[in-house]
């Protein structure tokens, strides 16, 4: 069986979309769990465990998770 070959380009593919999560913007209305922290004095792991907690509960939504150095944002759960 032959090995696949990877489309010429896939390196250039791949730069737009490294650049495309690295440079998105932050979320209207949304913080981080170190924005969190900072704000009520508590440890990232404390602020994490509040965090999932009213995620779980449907008081916040997690906007996006963290990836490598890119943070991940929550947001007030809109009551319509």
């Amino acid at each position: 069986m032959k090995k696949p070959v990877a489309p010429s380009n896939l390196w250039e593919q791949m730069d737009v979309l490294r650049e495309s999560v690295i440079t998105a913007p932050t979320p209207e209305n949304a913080f981080t769990v170190s924005d969190y922290a900072a704000r009520y004095g508590v440890s990232l792991s404390t602020a994490k465990v509040h965090l999932n907690r009213m995620v779980a509960t449907n008081k916040l939504v997690r906007l996006s998770r963290s990836v490598g150095s890119k943070p991940g944002y929550f947001a007030p759960k809109e009551t319509h």
